[in-house]
């Protein structure tokens, strides 16, 4: 905070010894920054500049091979302990590879068969070789679109109440700086972990101080699907998370519903980046109705299928504060609210306080915001 308001008052700076004017910067703190400063005023030095920070192009192959080494009962004999039989082998096969230039562009893609799942070729079942197959292709600062993104991929947003990608450690031994959600826009995806990602396209382009991102996502999600009296009144019961297809049932499940994504987020930045606020969309289709078992506890689960969501997020520093916060709408009715400030007090003491407000109707897929629980649905709060 310090070094963007010395350099909105004075300017570029002209020497790494300026360093030592900007409030708040002891030797350590500059000593530490050395390695990565350079000051050139010509654009070709800049250039070379750029080049050695972010380094030559990276690859990389990972293959890894695993198994337990006693029987489960999925893969003992038919006439065992269990009626449950797995239909693939005991061995879990995992690769990947990644080639990357920092800030440029990314490509990569993942394979990954559990214990119990068939390598197999069957398109019938959605089944394509390895169980489970991602792959993106990602360009970065390309004139003014700041991301164009092709295949599988995520969106973090505002804070997270609507689009969120990627992992967070939520309240922990770091009671401070988790409390509140970073604007990260879009990522490629290379987790193996089967749901709570797009697949398809989006791209980020940059007007000014204006960032307009736009997506579309077309991919199938794994549900228990119930036959109706014709195919046109089949349904889903309920989403499956766990990726593995290992028996009869689970491979039934697979694919059985079409989940379309689209929408996009418009950014204004500050100049000073002291300041942002921006709004969200994300409409979701399914072409199955999502009907969960009459159950007392899914009385306000989502029903249908169709959810549209609407909202806005803003994030400021004032002195040593940073308030943030994020309200959505879903087409329930449903509202969630989240909010709060993170404060540096002195050298020894920092403070956050974050509210949420999520009602029991408040619908958000891809959501993950500051909460108790792993959904952002029918919670109230305020952590200190």
């Amino acid at each position: 905070k310090s070094y963007f308001e010395y350099r909105a008052k004075a300017g570029n700076l002209v020497s790494i010894y300026e360093l030592q004017a900007v409030p708040n910067f002891d030797l350590p703190t500059i000593y530490k920054l050395l390695p990565f400063v350079v000051v050139r005023p010509d654009k070709l030095s800049l250039s070379l500049l750029r080049n050695s920070l972010q380094g030559e192009s990276n690859s990389y192959f990972l293959f890894r091979t695993e198994r337990v080494l006693e029987e489960r009962k999925g893969f003992t004999p038919p006439d065992s302990r269990s009626k449950t039989r797995y239909t693939g082998s005991p061995y879990r096969w995992f690769a990947r590879y990644k080639t990357y230039h920092a800030k440029d562009f990314s490509f990569g893609f993942t394979l990954d068969k559990d214990a119990g799942e068939q390598f197999t070729w069957d398109p019938a079942t959605r089944r394509y070789g390895a169980d489970f197959f991602s792959f993106h292709l990602n360009f970065q600062n390309k004139g003014n679109w700041k991301s164009i993104s092709l295949g599988d991929y995520q969106i973090q947003v505002g804070q997270g109440l609507i689009l969120s990608g990627g992992f967070y450690i939520g309240k922990g031994a770091e009671t401070v700086l988790t409390a509140r959600r970073s604007h990260l826009g879009i990522r490629p995806y290379t987790s193996a972990t089967e749901y709570n990602f797009f697949r398809g396209a989006a791209a980020t382009y940059k007007l000014g101080n204006v960032e307009i991102t736009g997506f579309y996502s077309r991919q199938r999600r794994d549900g228990n699907l119930v036959d109706g009296p014709t195919d046109d009144e089949d349904y889903i019961s309920s989403l499956q998370t766990s990726g593995l297809h290992r028996t009869t049932s689970e491979i039934a499940d697979k694919g059985s519903l079409l989940a379309q994504d689209f929408g996009g987020n418009i950014l204004y930045r500050a100049p000073s980046n002291r300041f942002q606020v921006g709004v969200t969309a994300l409409n979701t289709l399914y072409d199955k109705d999502l009907i969960r078992a009459n159950k007392p506890y899914n009385l306000y689960e989502f029903r249908g299928k169709q959810n549209l969501l609407l909202g806005g997020h803003f994030s400021f520093l004032v002195q040593n504060f940073n308030f943030f916060g994020e309200v959505a709408r879903s087409s329930s009715g449903g509202i969630g609210v989240v909010g709060g400030f993170l404060a540096s007090l002195s050298k020894r003491w920092d403070v956050a306080v974050v509210g949420r407000n999520y009602d029991k109707n408040f619908h958000s897929f891809y959501a993950n915001s500051f909460g108790e629980n792993t959904r952002s649905i029918n919670e109230q709060g305020i952590y200190t």
